[in-house]
């Protein structure tokens, strides 16, 4: 469960499931998408790199406070990929993603 508490900030709770529970889960819902992860340690972060079925490649990294969002440097393998900054871009959260790449499949 996530919820916004600001631009760039937010609450996560994250639960561990059983793979039956998450069967089970899987089998209600109307949308999917499709995502390999790559997890790269960069110094104290751990970046999440999310490569989508449909070309599209978004990285992702948590800190444990706001004055760390000003600290943050891109790693050096991934500038010369780095198109922009979607963080709190709506359009880009996987549930719209999921509604997009469902109506053009």
């Amino acid at each position: 469960n996530k919820k916004s508490l600001g631009k760039g900030v937010n609450h996560e709770i994250e639960v561990e499931i059983s793979k039956e529970v998450f069967e089970l889960e899987l089998k209600k819902c109307t949308k999917h998408l499709y995502k390999t992860r790559y997890i790269k340690k960069v110094g104290k972060y751990k970046w999440e790199i999310d490569v989508f079925s449909f070309d599209l490649v978004i990285a992702e990294v948590e800190m444990k406070t706001r004055a760390e969002l000003k600290t943050i440097k891109v790693p050096n393998f991934m500038k010369t990929e780095l198109i922009a900054d979607i963080t709190g871009v709506k359009p880009f959260s996987n549930f719209n993603l999921a509604y997009k790449w469902k109506k053009k499949s």
